[in-house]
C-alpha cells in the first residue's frame, strides 16, 4: 500500500466515522466482573454481534459501517482491506483491543480489519471520544473493542460464503465449555480473484487487475477457573498474500504484498477482599511481517520487507470498598521493535515506553456519575505525557417505560509517531526522525433516549462532539519530486452523531446520520481529504418465522479528494439487499446483492470500487 501511495504522491493513510445492533449503552459499573478492563464507563458504547446481522458478513466492515460516527474506508470487494474512520480520525488514530491486546503495529498504520473475520468474535464494542487517558496513543477518535467468541457448552459451527469476483470464504469453530474451564478454536480461510469489471473515469469499461487475495487465520484459546480466578491464553495467526493493485490512471500495476501476523496473550483476573478489590493482569506478544515486491519498480524502491514486534503487560485493580465511589488505578508497561530492509537501505527502532493511570468514579448524587482519570504516558524519545479526562454521565430519568440518560467527556488526544513516519526512505519519500507527537483535545455531550411501550422499542441517541488536532503528522511535498512527513499542521473536527431504533414486532429499523466539518486550521484552510461533510445508513429489515428479509442503504456527500482542496469525489449512495432463512437440523442459509443499483464509485487513489455483486453463505450450528 505504502508504495502505491509513493507512486501517486499522495498522503498516507487518513490523517485524522453507523447503525449498532444492542442498544448503546454506558457500561454498567455495578458489573464488576464485566469492569475489569473496561477502563472508563463514561464514554458512548455500540454494541455490534455479529450473530445479530442477517447479511452474510464477509468480514468485520459490514458489521462496524452500522456504529453511530463511524465510517469504513474499504480499498477493493469482499476480503479487501477495510480501515475505519471514527469521528473523522484516521484508523491510525483509532485504538484497537482484541480481548484487551493492543493490535496497533509501531509503524503508526491503520488495521486492516479484514485480517479479523467475523466468526472470531461474539461482540465488538465502539467506544466513541477521547479516550487516551485510559488506552494510550492512538486513541483520538475512540476505540474498538474485540471480543472472541463466548463458550456457553460444547458446541460446532460451520460456514461457508461464495460469490461475485471468485470469492471463496470458510470458517469453522468448535469449543467446550464447563463449569471449570472452557475452550475454543476458531479456522477460517478466504479467497477471491477480485476482477470485477468497471468504467474507468473517461466511461470506458475495463477490468481490475492484481486484485485477488489469499488469507488463512485461526484462533485458539483456553481459560480455567478456580475459586475467584480465571486464568485464559490466547493464540492467533494470519497469513495472507494479495496483489496491489493501482489507480485507474494506473491499471496495471503489479505489485504483491505478502504479510504473517502473530499474537499470544495471557491473562489472569479475579475478586479479593470480599469481592471488594477487583483485579485483572494481562501480558501479550505481538509480531507483524510484511514484504512488498514490485517487478516494475525501480531498484532503490520502498522497504521490502518491514518487521514489527511488540510485547506487554497490564496489572489493573479497582476498589469497590467505598460507598458510591470506585477508585481505580492501572500500570504498563511495552516495548517495541520495528525494521524494515530494502535492496540499498536497512533502519530499526526499538522503543521502550510505560504508563501509570488513576481513576475515580464518584457518585455525586442521584444518578449522576463523574469520573475523572489521569494518565501518566512515558515513552523513550519525548518528555513524559499528563493525559487528563473527566467524563459524567447522569440517569435523568430511568423508569420501565422510558429512560433518559446524559453524558458528556473532555480529554487530551495524542499519538506517537510510527516508525514509518520517523525512519522510512523510498525514491520520493522520506520520513523525519524529529517529529513530535500529535497532540490536541477532544470533548462530546449527548442524550439517550429509550422507550418501550407495548410492542414499540424506541432508541434515540444524539451526541455533538469536537477534536482539536493542534499538531498532526501529514506527508506532504517537500519539492517536486519527494513528499516527506511533516509534524506542523492543526485540524478541527465538529460534528453531530444521531441514531435511531426502532422496532414494532417483527419489524426493525437502524438508521444513523453523521454530519462533520473536518478541516484544517493550518494554511491552506481547506477541509481534511476523504471525509464527507454528510453521511447516512439505513437498515430495514423483518422476521418472518424463519425468514428474515433485509435491505440496508447508505449515502455520503461529496467527499473532499486531496489536502489542497482542488479534488473532490461526487457523493453517492449504495443499496444492499438480501434474505436470511433457517433451516432444519441447525442449518441456516443467507444470501445478499450488494450494490444493488450498480452504482460506480471510487476510492481516495482513485482506485475502482467494486459495482452490483452476490454473496450466499450456507451454514451449520449445534446450538
Amino acid at each position: 500500500m505504502l508504495a502505491l501511495l509513493i507512486a501517486l504522491l499522495a498522503p498516507p493513510p487518513d490523517a485524522v466515522a453507523a447503525d449498532p445492533t444492542p442498544e448503546p449503552e454506558v457500561i454498567e459499573i455495578r458489573d464488576r466482573r464485566a469492569r475489569r478492563d473496561a477502563r472508563d464507563g463514561t464514554l458512548a458504547v455500540d454494541t455490534l454481534a455479529p450473530a445479530d446481522d442477517p447479511r452474510p458478513l464477509t468480514g468485520l466492515g459490514p458489521l462496524l459501517d452500522r456504529a453511530p460516527g463511524l465510517r469504513v474506508v474499504r480499498s477493493g470487494d469482499a476480503g479487501r482491506g477495510q480501515t475505519v474512520q471514527l469521528r473523522g480520525a484516521g484508523g491510525h488514530q483509532v485504538g484497537v483491543l482484541l480481548d484487551g491486546v493492543p493490535l496497533t503495529a509501531i509503524r503508526g498504520v491503520a488495521v486492516d480489519l479484514s485480517t479479523l473475520p467475523p466468526a472470531l468474535l461474539d461482540r465488538v464494542e465502539v467506544m466513541r471520544g477521547a479516550a487516551g487517558a485510559a488506552y494510550g496513543s492512538g486513541a483520538q477518535g475512540g476505540v474498538l473493542r474485540l471480543h472472541t467468541r463466548a463458550v456457553r457448552g460444547p458446541e460446532a459451527d460451520a460456514r461457508l460464503r461464495g460469490g461475485s469476483f471468485g470469492l471463496l470464504q470458510g470458517d469453522g469453530a468448535v469449543a467446550y465449555g464447563g463449569p471449570a474451564a472452557d475452550g475454543l478454536l476458531v479456522v477460517s480461510g478466504s479467497r477471491a480473484a477480485g476482477d470485477f469489471d468497471y468504467a474507468d473515469a473517461q466511461g470506458r469499461p475495463a477490468t481490475r487487475l492484481n486484485n485477488d487475495h489469499q488469507r488463512l487465520g485461526g484462533l485458539l484459546r483456553g481459560r480455567l477457573r478456580l475459586g475467584g480466578v480465571e486464568a485464559s491464553a490466547l493464540a492467533h495467526g494470519v497469513w495472507e498474500e494479495r496483489g496491489e493493485p493501482g489507480s485507474d490512471q494506473r491499471p496495471d500495476f503489479d505489485a504483491r504484498t505478502a504479510r504473517d501476523q502473530a499474537l499470544a496473550a495471557l491473562a489472569v483476573e479475579g475478586d479479593a477482599a470480599d469481592g471488594r478489590l477487583v483485579w485483572r493482569g494481562q501480558g501479550w506478544w505481538l509480531r507483524r511481517r510484511s514484504t512488498f515486491d514490485d517487478p516494475t519498480g525501480p531498484v532503490e524502491r520502498v522497504p521490502a520487507r518491514v518487521d514489527d514486534r511488540s510485547a506487554g503487560a497490564r496489572l489493573s485493580a479497582e476498589w469497590h470498598g467505598f460507598e458510591g465511589q470506585r477508585p481505580s488505578v492501572a500500570v504498563e508497561g511495552h516495548h517495541a521493535h520495528a525494521e524494515s530492509r530494502s535492496p540499498t537501505e536497512e533502519s530499526g527502532e526499538r522503543r521502550p515506553g510505560g504508563a501509570a493511570t488513576v481513576g475515580w468514579e464518584v457518585d455525586a448524587v442521584e444518578g449522576l456519575r463523574v469520573a475523572p482519570i489521569v494518565r501518566l504516558d512515558a515513552r523513550a524519545g519525548r518528555d513524559v505525557m499528563v493525559v487528563p479526562k473527566l467524563g459524567l454521565a447522569w440517569a435523568a430519568l430511568d423508569r420501565p417505560a422510558l429512560r433518559v440518560t446524559a453524558r458528556a467527556n473532555a480529554g487530551r488526544l495524542f499519538r506517537d509517531p510510527g516508525f514509518d513516519e520517523l525512519y522510512v526512505r523510498g525514491p520520493g519519500i522520506r520520513g523525519d526522525p524529529s517529529l513530535r507527537p500529535e497532540d490536541g483535545w477532544g470533548g462530546d455531550v449527548g442524550l439517550t433516549v429509550r422507550a418501550d411501550v407495548g410492542p414499540l422499542r424506541a432508541t434515540l441517541d444524539g451526541m455533538l462532539f469536537a477534536q482539536r488536532y493542534d499538531r498532526l503528522i501529514l506527508f506532504v511535498p517537500a519539492d517536486a519530486y519527494t513528499i516527506e512527513a511533516q509534524d506542523d499542521f492543526a485540524a478541527a473536527v465538529d460534528g453531530a452523531e444521531l441514531a435511531l431504533r426502532l422496532g414494532w414486532g417483527p419489524l426493525r429499523f437502524e438508521g444513523t446520520w453523521l454530519g462533520q466539518d473536518a478541516r484544517f486550521t493550518t494554511a491552506p484552510r481547506v477541509a481534511l481529504p476523504d471525509r464527507p461533510s454528510h453521511r447516512l445508513l439505513g437498515m430495514l429489515s423483518a422476521t418472518l418465522g424463519p425468514v428474515r428479509p433485509f435491505a440496508l442503504g447508505r449515502w455520503h456527500s461529496t467527499i473532499p479528494a486531496d489536502r489542497f482542496g482542488s479534488r473532490t469525489r461526487p457523493g453517492y449512495g449504495v443499496l444492499d439487499a438480501g434474505l436470511a432463512a433457517a433451516l432444519p437440523a441447525g442449518f441456516s442459509a443467507s444470501a445478499a446483492v450488494g450494490n444493488v443499483l450498480d452504482v460506480q464509485a471510487f476510492d481516495l487513489l482513485q482506485r475502482p470500487l467494486p459495482r452490483r455483486s452476490v454473496v450466499v453463505e450456507i451454514g451449520w450450528s449445534s446450538r
